[in-house]
């Protein structure tokens, strides 16, 4: 188990020393705009945003998710898994609410 948490420690350590880094701008929508300048492993699709950055991100926002990324003993540097959502996740659905429908 231990092997394979040393695996991605240091699978994560080689991709944020060999990805180009860059500025970031996502805009969250009703939000504030999120700005990060050493961003890199970005991916988009239609439900989420996430990025990889070893800035700390300051902005606090329901559709922010951060993760910090333990890359110990592969390197001492602190980087964070951003994720911003386009909308909140649906809530799940009172039973009581659709019980005339039947």
């Amino acid at each position: 188990m231990a092997s394979l948490e040393r695996d991605y420690q240091q699978r994560e350590y080689n991709l944020m020393i060999n990805s180009t880094r860059g500025p970031i701008r996502i805009q969250i929508p009703n939000g504030p705009l999120v700005n990060c300048s050493d961003g890199w492993d970005f991916t988009n699709d239609l439900h989420k945003t996430s990025f990889k950055t070893t800035a700390d991100i300051k902005v606090n926002h329901a559709l922010i998710k951060k993760e910090e990324l333990n890359m110990l003993p592969a390197s001492s540097t602190k980087a964070w898994k951003i994720t911003v959502f386009r909308q909140e996740p649906p809530k799940p659905e009172d039973p009581k609410r659709n019980r005339n429908l039947q």
